[in-house]
């Protein structure tokens, strides 16, 4: 069984894989997929591997990428499927985008298939599947624009999290990558509570300069640009999906006082939260 909502080259999909049926044929095509189990157990039968995905986990399934899905158990599994092309995100004609930000991943071998679990940074492109699912089934004037900036937003997490040398072409050192990814996922596991400079130096077990360096290097910016930014993308969920007042919102993720992070909140989205909570909410009434 499978309900779908097809918006121009998004498709969102709830699938069902019962207890009857439990398989899925192996196949593949040339969209990308993101997908996300709301139920169950379902085991992704990929080319050259079985990945046990449970509820609440999800996969990246690159264009071309052969796979398969079988329930994991007796009473069946369900899941969130979006299937969409790469212009969903960069547009038809933009050839710079396609070459900075998409080919990247679809050339990379290693990124066939990435699971979206156990990081900060999964689980965030996981609250997204799930919210455009919501989007598509409400089906309320501008749903589609809606779903063409989520899915944009969950390719642009991917992309920061897979794709080491952002912003420059200089090679990225193994050892560079081991540590990034080890200094991300503090923060993205943590940005909720009081965090230091040594702190997020410490999880890498290297020196405050040396994290200052790694991320100056590979993002132009400072842990703790970083970390505000983070704390500032989550909130944004809790101003669209949640009825949390703002300074709830605020503690919530990680800032001291709601009049700071009002200050933030405006420097990067040229706006207060309340006034971006408001026109959130006129777009889903229209």
């Amino acid at each position: 069984m499978n309900e779908q909502a097809q918006i121009g080259k998004i498709r969102v999909l709830n699938q069902c894989i019962s207890s009857a049926s439990k398989m899925t044929g192996s196949h593949r095509h040339r969209e990308l997929e993101l997908l996300l189990v709301t139920n169950g157990e379902l085991r992704a039968l990929l080319n050259n591997r079985d990945i046990v995905l449970c509820e609440g986990e999800g996969l990246f399934v690159n264009s071309g990428a052969v796979h398969g899905f079988v329930a994991n158990s007796h009473e069946g599994a369900n899941y969130i499927s979006v299937i969409f092309c790469a212009d969903c995100i960069t547009g038809t004609g933009d050839a710079k985008l396609v070459s900075r930000y998409i080919e990247p991943i679809l050339k990379a071998r290693e990124l066939e298939y990435v699971p979206l679990r156990g990081s900060g940074w999964a689980n965030d492109i996981c609250d997204v599947i799930r919210q455009m699912q919501a989007i598509s089934s409400g089906k309320r004037q501008g749903y589609e624009l809606k779903l063409n900036i989520m899915l944009s937003e969950a390719w642009l997490t991917l992309y920061e999290n897979c794709i080491p040398d952002i912003g420059d072409n200089r090679s990225v050192s193994h050892t560079e990558k081991k540590r990034i990814d080890v200094l991300r996922k503090y923060i993205q596991e943590n940005y909720a509570e009081k965090i230091t400079l040594d702190n997020i130096a410490s999880s890498a077990h290297i020196s405050r300069g040396e994290c200052c360096r790694i991320f100056k290097r590979l993002y132009d910016t400072t842990p703790f640009q970083y970390l505000v930014r983070y704390r500032l993308t989550r909130s944004v969920y809790y101003l669209s999906e949640t009825d949390k007042s703002i300074s709830q919102i605020a503690q919530s993720v990680g800032f001291c006082s709601s009049s700071y992070y009002t200050k933030c909140f405006r420097a990067e989205y040229n706006c207060t939260p309340l006034k971006y909570r408001q026109a959130q909410h006129r777009l889903a009434e229209i």
